[in-house]
Order: structure tokens, then C-alpha cells, then sequence
């Protein structure tokens, strides 16, 4: 019993110890969320000094500016313009803060970290301003944004300007033809102007200046200028006279083969000039000339054409056929690289022609011997053609001519020997006589080369280099028979083990 209600009262521990720690967490969090929420503010802005001018000062908290990035402060003045009189900046972002043109809407102030985090905070800069202008509100609200590379939320910044306003006059601007009069007064307690006691324009008053006649197209008029401004106008007078014409025509026109023929009247007013152009009459018929002839060429087409000698016009169109080309003719000789032709050129108009192509000759070689065969080793010609072109071709060996130098007689006990040299290039071929040999060998008179008797050295090395690889092949299946008979009985004995022990 006691045991379980010492449990019980563990476990109540255990569950408001994790739900202290919950809220302690919670509460930290939210605090560090708080202190991570970078806030812009702004102050009154009540007049400050003797000057009327007003202030703001910018309060910034727990904001923090990486390495080579920036906060963007705008500050805009609604319903109202300012001109920026100064900007102080603290000491920990003088050096890093830039502000905008003076009467820009909206203001910025730039704050940037150079090479290491920048972190302001409280009050970072105060602005001094006044009104310009000629507001015709009492209210003016101004706000201030934050903006740039933050990455938590900003609190932005706003205040409204008001004043009880205490005007006091200070010019008078009468009224003109066109603008209308006022009293302009200013405020003693924020510096701003307001317009009273409007009056209406006074309007033009106009005197008549001068008159210009009318003439035959257009009305005439009066010059009306007024007496305060000197802005002028017209006033409409008499209608347009009309064009006066005599009783006769001025010239008769008459008719061609492109045109009509017509009676012109001319206006008899001064400085008039018109012309009415009437009783008009048809064209009349083309007038053939002579032909005109155009020659051919071999490459342009001419014409027999005929024209109306008053107007030009193309009557009549005849085409004339080409004329054939005149060419002189070149042949080309055929080589062992390209083919022969006739080549053909229009002494009129310089067109090329290739005809009758001949196909190429074949190539002719000379003959030049590069290396010369001797008993052993094998020679090399080459054969070369005039156009370059060229192959080669081997000079077999010539093979040893051998002759017999001297002579060692054998006898019952002891071998003999025949000497035998090769008469181009001296070498010895000794040839064994058996002892008790009746004969001495071939005459003096006998002759014998490597190709026959005693086989060249190349025979040779190639008789012994098959038989060696004739063994090699015996000895290797020899001895992978012997490998496959051994996997056999071993296969076997393995076997016959295994049904033993069942």
C-alpha cells in the first residue's frame, strides 16, 4: 500500500517536473523569438529647437547586419514635402550608413556591415527637417519602413504632425487677367503657409489694334490686344471675297495623247494667282515613230520597238533571239593526274566552256634502285612518275656463289676437308670428308651454293624453328592428357569412398 502511494506520488513529481520544463522551454523560446525581431521606431515630431525645425530619431533593437549586407530605412512624409536639414548617426554606424537626396519622398538611409557583423541598437540616427511648399492640410502623417537583408519580421514606425495653427500675414499677391488674387499667411508654431481672402481673376481687356482685309479664300479680321497683359487675339470680320475672273480665257491647252486639253481663267485680284481650268477636251491618238532597234548579244535579248513621238509610249514590242557565241578554243593535253579537255571562251562576253574530255594517261615511271641486293639481304627499287606518284618494290637476295678453295685429303685414320669460299662476299662453307672416304669430294672444277647442296642459313633456321615448335605442341598435349587422366582417377577413388561408407 505504502509502496503504491509512493509511486503515485513519484509519478506526480515526474509529470509537473516535465510541465515546468515544457513552460520554461516555451518561455524561452518565445523570449529569444522576441529578442530575434529586429524593431525600427520613431519619436515625436514636435518642433526642437530655435530654428522650428522638427526631428525624428530612429531607434533600432536587437537588429543584426551580416557581413557585407544591408538595411534599407525609408522614411516617407504623406501630404506634405520636406527638405532634410541634416542626419546625425551614432558612432557604431556612422561610418557604415549612407542617407538620400534632400526633398527625395521617400528619404533612405542605407546601413551596411562592411567585413565583419554589425549589430546597432538604440538610437542609431536623428533626422532634422521642415515643411517647403504650400500645404493646404493640417495633418501630415510620416512613416518609416525597414527593409533589406533582415531575416526576421520589422516593426515599422509611423507618427502624425499636428498642429493648432497660428497664421500670422505675411505678403499679398493681386489678382490678374488670369490668376485670381490671395493673402498668404504663415504659421509661428510649424512654419507652414496657407492661402486667404481669394479673389477671382480680373479677365482681358481687350482694345483693337489693327484689321486685315479679307481676300479671295479667306475672311478677314481685327487684332484685339489687352491693355493689362498684352495677350493677343482675333476677332472674325468680313466674308472671303471670292476669285474674279474676266470675260475672256487667259490660254487654251490643247489635247495630247496623254493628256486632256483644257481653258484656263486666271483671278484677276492682286497677289491672287489662281487659275480655274474648265472646258476640258479627250486625248487624242498616239503618233507612230520609226523602229527602234536594239541588237542582240549572246547573252542579252534585243528589240525592234516602236514609240508615240509625243508621249513616249511603247507602241509596239519585238523581241530578238541570241546571238550564237564566238569562242576560241584551247586544248588541254591529258596527264597522268588529270583529264584533257577542250577549253572554250566567248570572245564577246568571256563565257567558259570545258568539252570532249579525255580520260588520263598512265603513269610513267623511272626507275631508281635505292639499295642494291647482295648474297643475303634483299634489295629496294623505287619507281617514280614525272607527277610525283611512286612505289617501291624488293630485289631478292642473290644468293653465295661458291668455289672450292682448298682441298684435306682423308685418310684411314683421320677425317679430310673441302674449303669452299663464295667468290662476291668471302664466306668459308668447310665441307667434312669421313676418314677412309675413296674420294676426295668434287673436282676442282666443282661449284656448289647455299641453295643446294648446303642450303642457306635461312632454310635452315626455319627447318629448326618448326621442328621446335612441333615438340612444343607434343609435349603440351602430352602433357594435359596426362592432367585429364589423373582428374579421372581422382573423380573415381573419390567416388567408390563415398558408396563404400554407405
Amino acid at each position: 500500500m505504502h509502496i503504491s502511494v509512493f509511486s503515485k506520488i513519484v509519478r506526480i513529481i515526474g509529470i509537473l517536473f516535465v510541465i515546468t520544463l515544457l513552460i520554461t522551454l516555451m518561455s524561452s523560446f518565445s523570449l529569444a523569438s522576441h529578442a530575434a525581431s529586429p524593431a525600427v521606431e520613431l519619436t515625436t515630431a514636435d518642433s526642437t529647437d530655435k530654428n522650428g525645425y522638427y526631428a525624428i530619431k530612429l531607434i533600432m533593437t536587437d537588429i543584426t547586419i551580416s557581413s557585407k549586407k544591408n538595411i534599407d530605412v525609408s522614411i516617407i512624409y504623406n501630404n506634405m514635402a520636406f527638405s532634410i536639414v541634416k542626419a546625425e548617426f551614432s558612432s557604431s554606424v556612422k561610418s557604415y550608413a549612407s542617407s538620400g537626396k534632400s526633398g527625395d519622398n521617400p528619404y533612405h538611409i542605407k546601413i551596411t556591415a562592411g567585413s565583419s557583423t554589425l549589430k546597432p541598437s538604440g538610437t542609431v540616427c536623428t533626422l532634422y527637417f521642415e515643411p517647403i511648399g504650400i500645404p493646404e492640410v493640417k495633418d501630415y502623417v510620416i512613416r518609416a519602413t525597414i527593409g533589406g537583408d533582415v531575416s526576421a519580421s520589422a516593426s515599422n514606425g509611423e507618427i502624425q504632425v499636428k498642429c493648432a495653427h497660428k497664421y500670422v500675414k505675411e505678403s499679398t499677391e493681386s489678382p490678374s487677367c488670369t490668376s485670381g488674387g490671395y493673402t498668404l499667411e504663415k504659421c509661428t508654431e510649424c512654419g507652414g503657409y496657407r492661402q486667404n481672402n481669394k479673389t477671382e481673376p480680373l479677365g482681358h481687356q481687350y482694345e483693337k489694334t489693327g484689321t486685315v482685309a479679307p481676300n479671295c479664300t479667306q475672311n478677314g479680321y481685327s487684332v484685339m490686344e489687352c491693355v493689362r497683359c498684352g495677350f493677343r487675339t482675333t476677332e472674325e470680320g468680313e466674308a472671303p471675297l471670292g476669285h474674279e475672273y474676266g470675260f475672256g480665257a487667259s490660254s487654251v491647252v490643247e489635247p495630247t495623247c496623254a493628256n486632256k486639253g483644257y481653258t484656263e481663267y486666271k483671278c484677276l485680284r492682286d497677289d491672287c494667282g489662281y487659275i480655274l481650268r474648265t472646258d476640258y477636251t479627250d486625248t487624242v491618238d498616239h503618233v507612230r515613230g520609226d523602229v527602234v532597234t536594239v541588237p542582240s548579244t549572246c547573252q542579252k535579248h534585243g528589240s525592234e520597238n516602236i514609240y508615240c513621238v509625243h508621249c513616249g509610249l511603247c507602241l509596239e514590242e519585238k523581241r530578238l533571239d541570241l546571238v550564237p557565241h564566238e569562242f576560241d578554243d584551247t586544248v588541254v593535253a591529258p596527264t597522268c593526274t588529270s583529264r584533257g579537255y577542250t577549253l572554250r571562251i566567248c570572245r564577246a562576253c568571256n563565257t567558259i566552256r570545258r568539252e570532249n574530255s579525255v580520260d588520263m594517261t598512265e603513269h610513267s615511271y623511272n626507275t631508281v634502285i635505292e639499295r642494291q641486293a647482295d648474297c643475303t639481304s634483299a634489295g629496294r627499287k623505287k619507281f617514280v612518275c614525272e607527277c610525283g606518284e611512286s612505289y617501291t618494290e624488293e630485289i631478292e637476295p642473290l644468293g653465295h656463289d661458291y668455289v672450292k678453295e682448298s682441298v684435306i685429303d682423308a685418310t684411314e685414320e683421320s677425317d679430310g676437308m673441302i674449303n669452299y669460299i663464295c667468290s662476291v662476299c668471302g664466306d668459308a662453307r668447310p665441307q667434312i670428308i669421313p676418314a677412309g672416304s675413296i674420294s676426295s669430294g668434287p673436282s676442282d672444277t666443282d661449284k656448289t651454293d647455299d641453295k643446294s647442296e648446303f642450303g642457306t642459313e635461312r632454310d635452315f633456321f626455319v627447318k629448326r624453328l618448326v621442328l621446335s615448335v612441333m615438340l612444343a605442341l607434343v609435349v603440351a598435349f602430352a602433357v594435359s592428357l596426362i592432367v585429364l587422366v589423373l582428374r579421372i582417377l581422382i573423380k573415381k577413388i573419390a567416388f567408390v569412398k563415398k558408396r563404400s561408407k554407405l
